[in-house]
């Protein structure tokens, strides 16, 4: 008779039940009339004769008992100091009882639980550390339920069904479990029905598995999974100032279900891999939350889990600030979305270090199986890092996968700004297999997705492998949705140029990749050393492309599979400034009046390099100047231009490093100089605008206005330049007909003749045409010019863009550079983005020389980067303090508390932009802000020095 069918057998017996669950069997010990005291302990004494049931640390050489409380016992509470107590049922404390440096035996079964407003509290004695555990089986539970408290400090708490088990009503904020140790239980902590599930210290522990068989009902012959803490129809959080809690060696750390809304934040998960699961965070039908802050700025850790967080019927998914490395299966698994819900994944940092995800899997993976109206996804300011490893199988990894499949009309809207995917592989260098890893893929019928302001860089790996390598950079495959846009984006491929087609030279096979997609836009892009800029296959009937900037490559475009292409819309003036292996554009057996259409009149740049196969492609028209293509959409009078004002100002950017914040506002700000009636009909953003109207960001944002409006061209004359360079076109194109005529006799002679003074009285009159335009530039621009040099500015961030709008204003004017001027350009082309933002790429464009343009590696890891960051290294910056503020919300004073002496601006912003509090501290530990005068809401708390601040949001309840 097998171990499992004589659990089974005596389980009938004596009528213990046992429940199945999501996660594998669970025993469900009651206590009923068939069950006596001799099936107890035949329980007992079969823990000592099946295999691998038992413990012999824990059963062997027992103490003898100070005390012994059997059954239904009610006991008056005392302290215990160094005792061996021995616990047989249902035991009942009736007044506080303290067991200091004890060691407590729970046989089969065993509660300890309390009578209402009694506290157990548990800690060391004498450096004995106080045990609970079992002898070889599992005990039941100690119940902390209306009225209770518990206050354990440094305990062992191990072999537990429900180890701690908290029911509505017990004292939350005298409650507190720290440096408690929890192993071997199946759950270590439970919460059922609990509208306020929290405790006033949550630090320190760490909750750890063993490994199955061990005891019941961990024989039964399935996997049964041991968690950590199991929360059902309860709202809380979990996780206070102090040490970490860890969770590892589990089938999962933390289960929320049942319409629970749970907080998590300074915890730590690790290598929970045992089956069934390994999942850090499991959640179902439920909203979660991991926010807060640990020592090291960040809310969790995740490390060599199966899976960091799963969710299912998502209600509310926040993560921000968390670490996630080396996941066996994948980090973020959200799937079966089908009711409104947010999804937030902001400033979280992933690595992979090895090639530990499995083929196929995903890194993050949000999976909407029905959507609803109401959703909102975000994913912004996450690093995601693909360190270098040689993969020993062909994988398929995608970095960040959505995948959507919306109902008719319902709509989602997804902003997918702002991240940076470092990517480094590779293969083996003879035959092996080849691996994809993508960037960001979209599937499904999405609805407003935005993918905007990414950096993904794919580096040269450890070795060249020689089968191509079919990876993407940005992907959307097989969407029928709407308000789908690709902007803003930036990708650099370690293109290998000097190898043949037939062999890998490339580590991004594509920059943006689409599928049987009609509808999206794609502009500003800028993608360079990528074998194909843009690759289109199936049905792109109606893709906008624009603006974008393709660089050196096999194909700048390439299709196949297609039947049709954006004929109605213009190319959009993409600009063509790389070089290709094979052709700038192609088409795979394309119908023979499949063109694209562009405008050579505007500029040069936006004419393909090279001839196309075939040449039809692309068909050379002159419409006209084609600015009003569909970037435009995306300009100025963007519709969703106010609502990112109150986003920003509700501190859905806040978690942005302050650089990038800077240049995101001075951006952001240049969009409502230019708009102002985008923010018509919204108050917050109306207000956040009042409120900077005239302070520097304000006028370095006004001056590019101007600048533009300067060097802008006045509809009529832009239709008459326009005119003469069609005209001009059509007049050279008969000259050189009859130029390429073998024999082109005297009429023909003397009508070249015509032509060519027709072309030299066009080439005067366009001549004259673009001096009005400059005669009418000249006194604008030298107003902006003053304008700009009256700019007073603060910090490094200011100077730097005055200095670039100055160069380039000179520029238009026609004026040299001073010396002095060439310096200053040099510094900021030569400084690190991470400390001077957005002017550095500028500056580096502006560089006269095209070799010292072109000699900067990828960003962030270019040379003035890396000796940027080797000086911060030597001293602790202010935005690195950590600081703790509790409580949050807080109805009376938030108490500050940094982690070390703290100098620096202290303010306080409230949901318009105003500053309800400013003040200057010197080394300070701790303060407090007090609430009195302040309305309920939200308010962001920045300090720290001028352009070094760092940002927190507190919350004002009373």
């Amino acid at each position: 008779m097998t171990n499992s069918s004589i659990i089974a057998s005596l389980a009938k017996k004596s009528r213990i039940t046992m429940q199945i669950t999501n996660l594998g069997w669970r025993f469900n010990f009651k206590k009923l009339n068939g069950l006596t005291q001799l099936s107890r302990s035949i329980i007992i004494i079969l823990c000592f004769i099946v295999p691998n049931l038992i413990l012999a640390q824990d059963c062997n050489n027992l103490p003898s008992f100070d005390f012994t409380f059997t059954n239904n016992s009610q006991i008056p509470g005392q302290i215990f100091n160094n005792k061996n107590i021995r616990i047989t049922g249902t035991v009942t404390f009736t007044s506080n009882v303290a067991m200091n440096g004890c060691t407590v035996l729970l046989d089969p079964e065993s509660v300890i639980q309390l009578s209402p407003g009694v506290k157990i509290s548990a800690a060391n004695s004498n450096g004995v550390k106080t045990k609970f555990f079992g002898c070889g089986s599992m005990w039941s539970a100690i119940r902390i339920r209306t009225g209770n408290t518990i206050q354990f400090i440094g305990c062992i708490i191990q072999d537990g069904i429900s180890s701690i088990q908290f029911s509505q009503g017990y004292v939350t904020s005298n409650s507190y479990l720290i440096n408690c140790q929890f192993k071997r239980n199946f759950d270590a902590i439970t919460a059922n029905d609990i509208p306020v599930f929290t405790l006033g210290a949550f630090s320190g522990n760490v909750f750890d598995g063993e490994p199955t068989n061990t005891l019941p009902p961990f024989d039964i012959g399935v996997a049964v999974g041991q968690r950590g803490i199991f929360i059902s129809n309860s709202t809380g959080s979990l996780g206070t100032s102090g040490k970490a809690n860890r969770f590892t060696n589990l089938s999962t750390g933390i289960r929320i279900q049942s319409n629970s809304t749970m907080s998590i934040k300074s915890a730590l998960f690790e290598d929970n891999v045992q089956l069934p699961g390994g999942i850090g965070i499991d959640a179902d039908q439920s909203s979660l939350s991991v926010i807060g802050t640990l020592a090291s700025g960040r809310s969790c850790i995740f490390n060599r889990n199966n899976i960091d967080i799963r969710s299912s019927h998502t209600r509310l998914f926040e993560v921000q600030n968390a670490v996630f490395s080396d996941p066996k299966v994948g980090s973020i698994l959200i799937r079966d979305s089908d009711v409104p819900n947010d999804i937030k994944l902001l400033n979280s940092h992933f690595t992979i270090n090895s090639n530990s995800l499995l083929p196929t899997q995903n890194l993050v993976e949000i999976e909407r199986a029905a959507q609803s109206s109401g959703t909102h996804i975000d994913v912004m300011f996450d690093t995601i890092v693909v360190l270098p490893a040689t993969f020993s199988a062909a994988n398929n990894i995608r970095l960040m996968s959505f995948t959507s499949a919306s109902n008719a009309g319902i709509t989602d809207v997804a902003d997918i700004r702002y991240n940076e995917v470092h990517c480094s592989y590779g293969n083996p260098s003879n035959g092996g297999p080849s691996s994809t890893i993508d960037a960001f893929v979209v599937s499904g019928k999405a609805n407003n997705y935005q993918i905007a302001h990414n950096n993904i860089f794919y580096d040269e790996p450890l070795d060249i492998p020689n089968t191509s390598v079919l990876s993407v950079a940005i992907g959307i495959l097989n969407n029928s949705g709407t308000g789908n846009a690709i902007v803003h984006n930036t990708g650099i491929g370690r293109y290998h140029k000097d190898h043949s087609p037939q062999t890998a030279r490339d580590f991004l096979r594509c920059g943006v990749h689409t599928v049987n997609t009609p509808k999206v836009f794609l502009c500003y892009n800028d993608f360079d050393q990528v074998t194909n800029m843009y690759h289109f296959n199936m049905d792109c009937s109606a893709i906008k492309l624009g603006r974008n900037k393709l660089g050196t490559g096999d194909f700048g475009l390439v299709s196949d599979g297609i039947n049709s292409l954006p004929l109605e819309y213009p190319h959009g003036q993409n600009e063509w400034l790389g070089d290709y292996n094979t052709n700038s554009a192609r088409h795979a057996s394309p119908p023979s009046d499949l063109k694209w259409t562009v405008d050579p009149s505007v500029n040069p740049l936006f004419m393909p390099p090279q001839p196309t196969n075939p040449v039809i492609w692309f068909k050379s028209d002159t419409q006209g100047n084609t600015q009003n293509a569909c970037a435009e959409s995306f300009g100025g009078d963007d519709p969703e231009t106010g609502k990112i004002v109150a986003d920003l100002v509700e501190g859905k950017y806040s978690l942005m490093p302050a650089v990038e914040l800077w240049d995101f506002e001075h951006n952001l700000m240049y969009q409502m100089v230019k708009s102002p009636t985008s923010l018509v009909g919204n108050p917050i953003a109306t207000q956040y605008y009042t409120n900077r109207y005239g302070n520097t960001i304000w006028q370095l944002a006004n001056a590019q206005l101007l600048l533009e409006n300067a060097q802008a061209i006045a509809p009529q004359q832009q239709t008459a330049i326009d005119n003469l360079f069609a005209t001009a076109s059509s007049l050279i194109q008969q000259v050189y007909l009859i130029d390429s005529l073998p024999n082109a006799d005297s009429l023909l002679q003397l009508q070249k003749a015509a032509l060519l003074l027709q072309l030299s009285i066009n080439q005067q009159n366009l001549e004259l045409a673009i001096a009005a335009v400059k005669a009418q530039r000249l006194p604008l621009l030298g107003a902006v010019l003053n304008y700009i040099d009256n700019i007073a500015t603060s910090n490094n961030l200011e100077q730097a863009q005055k200095a670039i709008l100055l160069l380039i204003i000179k520029r238009c004017l026609g004026q040299d550079w001073l010396n002095s001027e060439h310096t200053t350009l040099h510094d900021i082309a030569y400084d690190c983005k991470e400390h001077a933002g957005k002017a550095v790429g500028i500056a580096r464009e502006m560089l006269p020389d095209a070799a010292e343009r072109n000699q900067f590696g990828l960003c962030g890891l270019e040379s003035p980067c890396l000796e940027h960051r080797s000086k911060e290294a030597t001293t602790l910056l202010p935005y690195e303090i950590a600081l703790k503020i509790f409580p949050n919300p807080a109805n009376d004073v938030f108490t500050l508390q940094f982690e070390q002496p703290f100098s620096g601006q202290l303010q306080v912003y409230d949901a318009n932009g105003g500053i309800v509090l400013s003040k200057y501290y010197t080394a300070i530990q701790t303060t407090v802000i007090n609430t009195s005068q302040l309305s309920n809401g939200v308010y962001i708390l920045k300090y720290g020095e001028s352009g070094k601040e760092s940002v927190q949001k507190i919350v004002v309840a009373h």
